[in-house]
């Protein structure tokens, strides 16, 4: 791994771990599992990307139904990731009405939730 690279990861994991606790879950959107490994940070859901986890109008009601009923504590989107679909983009809208942006670092964006 590059220093840029690792320097990159440092400030996430920093970020995470500032703004959650060890039990707490945060969600990775689009695809960023490996944030999961590294905080030791529970993924609300039983896959690792929206890209191949939502995949259609049935999957995307069911990750909308965890936003609403089972937040996860801190979402961390990645924007220009080329594997955002629709229906990650429209779960974005979701995020953006219902948690708080907290940080913006390299391309990345941290929101957090209210409860």
């Amino acid at each position: 791994m590059d220093e840029d690279t690792l320097r990159l990861y440092e400030e996430l994991v920093a970020t995470i771990e500032e703004e959650t606790k060890t039990g707490d879950r945060i969600w990775a959107i689009p695809n960023n599992g490996e944030l999961y490994f590294l905080t030791r940070r529970q993924n609300p859901f039983p896959f690792v990307g929206t890209d191949v986890g939502i995949v259609d109008e049935r999957d995307f009601a069911r990750a909308r139904q965890v936003l609403r009923n089972d937040p996860p504590r801190l979402i961390v989107y990645l924007p220009i990731d080329k594997r955002n679909t629709v229906y990650s983009l429209k779960l974005m809208e979701e995020v953006r009405r219902t948690y708080r942006l907290i940080k913006k670092f390299a391309f990345f964006e941290f929101y957090l939730s209210g409860s």
